[in-house]
């Protein structure tokens, strides 16, 4: 769809505009907040290998999608993707 300039539209249309965009805000951000809570597994096994732990063990990968998916505290959105409860 191609942009409209500015300069044609009238001032009721952009109030309008912004007002629908500042209505849509609070659902956006919660949209947002929701995904930064979610953590794929690949995510998890390169943060826990950036605090420093070290594995020599070929399956690392898969002892964190393990642990992931056994831990109470956390819980699947979708195949390889989890966040935190509550």
């Amino acid at each position: 769809m191609p942009r409209m300039s500015l300069a044609k539209l009238s001032t009721v249309a952009l109030k309008k505009e912004l007002q629908r965009r500042l209505e849509a805000l609070p659902k956006l951000i919660a949209q947002r907040d929701e995904l930064n809570r979610q953590i794929a597994e690949l995510e998890a096994v390169a943060g826990v290998l950036a605090t420093g732990y070290t594995s020599t063990s070929k399956d690392f990968p898969d002892l964190v999608k393990k642990t992931l998916a056994n831990d109470k505290r956390f819980e699947r959105v979708a195949r390889g993707v989890y966040r935190v409860k509550g």
